[in-house]
């Protein structure tokens, strides 16, 4: 058996969540590299590990790195949609927006005006308080994956919104002598 290299890192993907959404919009996180920078997206295959490649999702996080979301909006996305995490179309979790909390600090902070800046964070600013899988979701290059956030019902944001979902994730590579 081959010696196995574990190695941590995180993937994410960034889209705008366009006002008005209306009850049962999908917004589809890691299948498209298309007008995106490093900041917004870090993957380069759409739906895919690069051959040869596999890892372990333990965990899943959604943010707001946009500093111009509001509070209002951030608490309609936070309690209105739900991510489900797909491997080969085949449903591994679904999870409500504000049971997978971001862990890191801050969900997102708002000037509001010139004396005062709201933050709000999606749970305990402490890494003991994000979600990790007891079970990691595993895939290969040979599957398709995704993250889909829908919504539950129909929402009028103040504008649109910039939504991040962050992945935990472990690499698993084989080690050539």
């Amino acid at each position: 058996m081959p010696d196995m290299r574990y190695r941590e890192s995180f993937l994410w993907d960034t889209l705008t969540h366009t006002d008005p959404v209306a009850a049962g919009d999908e917004f589809r996180y890691f299948v498209s590299t298309t007008s995106k920078n490093r900041f917004q997206q870090n993957f380069d295959n759409e739906r895919r590990l690069p051959q040869g490649a596999s890892m372990l999702i333990h965990s899943v996080r959604v943010g707001f790195p946009d500093q111009g979301v509001t509070p209002a909006d951030a608490t309609l996305i936070q309690i209105g949609c739900w991510v489900q995490v797909l491997v080969d179309d085949i449903p591994q979790m679904e999870a409500p927006i504000w049971a997978l909390p971001q862990g890191g600090g801050m969900c997102h902070y708002t000037p509001e005006d010139a004396g005062t800046t709201d933050q709000l964070s999606n749970g305990v600013p402490t890494a003991d308080a994000v979600h990790r899988r007891r079970t990691p979701i595993e895939v290969t290059s040979d599957n398709t994956y995704e993250v889909i956030m829908r919504y539950g019902a129909a929402a009028n944001m103040s504008a649109s919104v910039v939504v991040q979902c962050l992945l935990e994730v472990q690499y698993v590579e084989e080690v050539r002598a």
